[in-house]
């Protein structure tokens, strides 16, 4: 149970396309989802030899947070061509 702090995941896919059940109490859970077909473009990696691939923390957008967009697409360029459903 995650304090009462904003808290966040960072984009992943589950080991072997596992399916779990997510429970939200109290409060609002936002999800992106991307197609499979897309992976390539968000830049997945292992890490700690895990079979969980995490991708790069996404920045929030917003009008205030502008130049953090700017910054996360001058890194990971090929992003900008993904779609989430």
């Amino acid at each position: 149970v995650a304090p009462v702090v904003v808290c966040r995941s960072e984009t992943h896919i589950d080991a072997f396309s596992s399916h779990f059940f997510m429970a939200l109490f109290v409060g609002v859970k936002r999800w992106q989802l991307f197609p499979p077909r897309q992976t390539a473009l968000l830049y997945p990696r292992s890490v700690d030899g895990s079979q969980d691939l995490v991708f790069p923390p996404l920045p929030l957008s917003s009008p205030e947070k502008e130049d953090q967009v700017e910054a996360f697409l001058a890194r990971y360029p090929a992003f900008a061509q993904s779609s989430p459903w």
